[in-house]
């Protein structure tokens, strides 16, 4: 894949975010001192039904995706060191720029705990809450959720 771009934004703070974009995937990633510390991975899906896994029916997927268009974060991965640093809430805040200004409409996300340092399920729920994503599906151990900025 052929990557299209790369740039960096400057924040507020010591922390540099590096925007990489390939024909349907954008990856934001976090840099301190040089240092990469966190990445949020995103893909761009079309026609996107088969993803779920019949997770969803087909009326629920139309329904959720009218466009059959959207937006899945992949995963979003903060360092030990710098986590409960206000990190991941920046990238959240440039993913989500990002995707308004691509102009899409749904963004899925699997909301998921990943090792031991990160958060539990239910405040990882929360963290994604506070942007406006909403559940969908509870699963054993992850929620899946949506976000309509519709």
């Amino acid at each position: 894949m052929i990557t299209k771009f790369t740039y960096f934004y400057e924040t507020n703070s010591n922390i540099k975010i590096k925007k990489i974009v390939e024909e349907d995937r954008i990856i934001i990633k976090a840099i301190i001192n040089g240092e990469e510390v966190a990445h949020l991975d995103m893909e761009i899906m079309v026609s996107a039904y088969w993803y779920f896994n019949d997770d969803f029916t087909e009326d629920e997927y139309n329904e959720m995706f009218p466009d059959d268009e959207l937006v899945i974060f992949q995963m979003m991965r903060v360092e030990d060191k710098y986590k409960r640093g206000g990190i991941a809430v920046v990238l959240m805040r440039r993913a989500l720029e990002e995707v308004e200004k691509l102009g899409y409409k749904e963004v899925y996300l699997n909301a998921c705990p990943i090792g031991t340092t990160g958060l539990q399920l239910n405040d990882l729920v929360k963290f994604y809450e506070y942007f406006d994503f909403k559940p969908v599906l509870h699963q054993e151990n992850n929620v899946q959720m949506l976000l309509s900025l519709r």
